[in-house]
């Protein structure tokens, strides 16, 4: 992904590709709920509503929204 450390990219790749990882990491999750209080995240968590995975599909193969997650969660 371009504009991303190669480490960061790997690591959002296996969070979204295994949502349980993520359930796994108790400093994750806490960043993710942040997320959801995000108004620029909005439209992400609202169509991971009502899209379910499609919807994660969608995002996880968008690298500027990738780029810009990976910049609100940081290294």
């Amino acid at each position: 992904m371009p504009g991303m450390n190669p480490a960061m990219a790997e690591a959002m790749k296996r969070a979204m590709s295994d949502p349980k990882a993520v359930m796994g990491n108790p400093a994750l999750q806490a960043r993710m709920q942040e997320l959801r209080k995000d108004p620029e995240f909005a439209g992400f968590w609202s169509e991971l509503q009502t899209g379910g995975m499609q919807a994660l599909m969608k995002y996880y193969n968008d690298p500027a929204f990738l780029a810009k997650l990976s910049s609100k969660l940081g290294d």
